[in-house]
């Protein structure tokens, strides 16, 4: 019993315990639950980097930085049978967490306090805060979690650490965020607030709490973490300019751009008024009620769907905009509502605010500790009610939120502990283990992080199954609707030799990009509107009997044409699976389907 525990005390210990029980949490956990992509987003970037879209990588998709899409794309080239998107992921979460879990056993060895504390804080992160991101990866969220281990580094840094020490330290944020730049930047902004605080910090605690130090070495301090900072931000966005430029070369990509903007106004962010009562405003764009239904089911495979139409419609929605206040209080209310791991995660945050504030910060000390809990909660609920009032509040946005907060509190929560706080620990050790079931509920049982932006009922397997045929069909073109492309995809799925290319999302943020004439290019193809899927060797895929129909009656609209829908393959049973359709028009719906 000594021997082990001289073992866990001592340094090579600490980073047994620290990368030990984050490996052994990830094995049981990758073993166990349904892994899979949260969005759709994910899944169009690992085709395009993997070449399951054209059949070659494609390192300026949207969604990724270049400099970062190029050497994943390398490696799908040299190993095939390897899912280098997915491994990207997990690495990248893998290390970032067990770097935090090493500075909360720094910290605890720093404070000569029990190590129960820092393990309790490493359990209740990876159950809690860190399992759903495994099992539903997503990037925004890759990102969040990359960033936030620079802020739990920087903010656990001492000022009695080695100069080789606060090297490391530097090097490792500036690795870290720079990868979380690249890897998603509109999570990097909140990122960068937490990490300020960090930064802020570690200056305040430097003039407050450390009368060791001269004035000058003080000031130089400051001068270091600012000059650090400074030199971040610029390597950033000279990274991301330099990446813009290259994505950005082709008129196609120029074009594309501006059309995405307008359809993420119209779409992401509900920027349109219903078609009943604004016929005025559709007409004047040449929409119908058919062609407004066909968007709302992200099906953009109409000439007038265009960046100029939605620019119109956007436009004229913002002049007559809902009560800011009364859209920032409903999307909240939303969020709070349908994710129980929403409720979960707030009352966690404000249990470590109570601890931290009332049973563990010293008297004298208090006012500074209060001072910054309420700057990092503060942060938090300001940068929520932001992203609600913006009217784009999914769950991955709200963990982009959470995890960088709840890691800073528990990093103070072990800075601010002293030998003589023994009374927080069964407190400690009742939400460990309240916390913890919470959390392994969320990910087996309850799973309502897995909903899909369609509710769709199909399965990956099913998609699975409908690529494979795809692919044992290469002279057909298969067009699926987003209630199908919105199935959380299995992550770990390959394609090294025949590529699923004669397969393509109609709509979303793929429609009209330079990748989407690359493909349609492989097969024969220049466009894809709704007269194309009458097509002898195009076919409609879909899991919701709706999307058919919209499909069907847009087909006619523009044809002038009665069209007869023919039910070709099923994958799944009744309604809940997916469906490949054949359209055709009535006049010669009698002819033989040469389908395989």
């Amino acid at each position: 019993m000594e021997k082990i525990k001289e073992i866990i005390n001592s340094r090579k210990g600490k980073w047994l315990l620290a990368f030990g029980l984050t490996f052994l949490c990830y094995a049981i956990v990758l073993l166990t639950a349904d892994v899979s992509y949260a969005t759709n987003d994910d899944s169009r970037i690992m085709y395009a980097l993997a070449g399951y879209a054209s059949g070659e990588a494609y390192p300026q998709q949207a969604f990724i930085n270049y400099f970062l899409g190029v050497p994943i794309g390398v490696l799908y080239k040299l190993l095939p049978s390897l899912p280098w998107y997915t491994i990207y992921h997990i690495f990248a979460m893998y290390l970032s967490e067990s770097v935090m879990f090493l500075c909360f056993y720094k910290l605890a060895k720093d404070k000569k306090v029990s190590i129960a504390f820092p393990i309790c804080a490493q359990i209740i992160s990876l159950l809690f805060i860190f399992m759903v991101p495994l099992v539903s990866i997503q990037f925004t969220v890759t990102s969040t979690i990359l960033g936030t281990s620079a802020v739990v580094v920087m903010a656990s840094m001492k000022h009695s650490d080695k100069r080789s020490t606060k090297i490391c330290i530097y090097a490792y944020c500036f690795i870290a965020l720079l990868l979380s730049f690249m890897t998603r930047t509109l999570s990097w902004y909140s990122i960068m607030c937490f990490f300020a605080l960090s930064c802020v910090y570690q200056i305040a605690t430097c003039y407050l709490y450390c009368p060791d130090l001269t004035k000058k070495k003080k000031h130089l301090h400051t001068l270091k973490i600012c000059t650090f900072v400074i030199a971040l931000v610029i390597s950033c966005f000279g990274v991301r300019f330099v990446s813009l430029y290259i994505k950005n070369k082709s008129e196609i990509t120029q074009a594309y751009n501006t059309y995405n903007d307008y359809r993420v106004k119209y779409m992401d962010y509900g920027q349109h008024p219903p078609y009943k009562g604004h016929e005025k405003l559709y007409n004047a764009v040449q929409w119908d009620n058919s062609t407004y239904r066909a968007t709302l089911c992200l099906l953009y495979m109409d000439e007038n769907i265009n960046a100029s139409s939605l620019k119109t419609i956007t436009e004229a929605y913002q002049a007559n905009k809902h009560s800011a206040l009364s859209k920032t209080v409903t999307n909240i209310r939303e969020l709070l509502y349908d994710y129980s791991f929403v409720q979960y995660s707030l009352l966690s945050i404000f249990l470590i605010f109570v601890i931290l504030n009332l049973m563990v910060a010293k008297k004298e000390k208090q006012w500074f500790h209060i001072l910054v809990s309420i700057c990092c909660c503060g942060g938090f609920a300001v940068l929520l009610l932001y992203l609600g009032f913006k009217g784009r509040l999914p769950l991955r946005s709200y963990q982009s939120l959470l995890i960088p907060c709840f890691m800073f509190m528990m990093t103070m929560f072990l800075r601010w502990l002293d030998v003589s706080y023994k009374k927080v620990f069964k407190p400690m050790l009742a939400i460990t283990l309240v916390v913890s079931v919470g959390g392994i509920y969320m990910v087996y049982i309850d799973k309502d992080y897995a909903a899909t932006q369609t509710n769709t009922e199909a399965t990956s397997e099913q998609f699975q199954n409908f690529e494979q045929y795809a692919i044992q069909n290469p002279e057909h073109f298969y067009v699926y609707d987003f209630s199908a492309g919105t199935v959380n995809r299995n992550p770990f799925v390959v394609y090294p030799n025949e590529k699923p290319i004669n397969t393509m999302v109609a709509g979303g943020s793929y429609t009209f990009s330079e990748l989407y004439y690359q493909q349609l290019e492989k097969n024969g193809l220049t466009s894809l509107y709704w007269e194309d899927l009458l097509k002898k060797n195009i076919y409609f895929t879909s899991a919701n009997p709706t999307y058919v129909e919209v499909a069907q009656m847009n087909i006619e609209r523009v044809t002038k044409h009665k069209v007869k829908v023919k039910e070709i393959k099923r994958f799944g049973e009744n309604t809940k699976g997916i469906t490949v359709y054949k359209f055709s028009a009535a006049e010669t719906s009698k002819k033989k389907d040469s389908h395989k």
